[in-house]
């Protein structure tokens, strides 16, 4: 039986499965998994800094490098939507005023995923 917190509901921005089964892989190591959350929350926030900056020099390689990083580290912790929109940051043809949609929206979930992410190691 799995033991994880909410191991099958979803918050809202994170997939609590995805986190779930990233903290069995790891052998239901609460220390792996708080350090895997910590490096998100450390580094979710330059990523942003980043995509703004690319959009507003509009550095398409940049943007989609940076997003490509974002949506890979999303994935691996189950923040699902950041995903989705960090895909289509990564897809789109160049268009600033999209782009700063798009980066806009991940802006605002990105806090919402930290804190989720944060209690379920929490609840560990």
């Amino acid at each position: 039986m799995d033991e994880s917190p909410a191991a099958d509901d979803t918050l809202g921005v994170v997939d609590l499965t995805v986190i779930g089964q990233l903290h069995d892989d790891v052998g239901r190591d609460r220390g792996i998994t708080a350090d895997l959350v910590g490096s998100y929350a450390e580094r979710a926030p330059d990523l942003l800094t980043a995509l703004g900056d690319a959009v507003a020099s509009a550095d398409d390689g940049a943007l989609r490098r940076t997003a490509h990083d974002l949506r890979s580290m999303s994935a691996f912790v189950g923040a699902l939507e950041i995903v989705k929109l960090a895909a289509e940051l990564e897809d789109d043809e160049w268009s600033s005023e999209r782009s700063a949609e798009l980066v806009a929206a991940i802006s605002g979930l990105v806090p919402a995923a930290v804190r989720e992410l944060r209690g379920f190691v929490e609840a560990l």
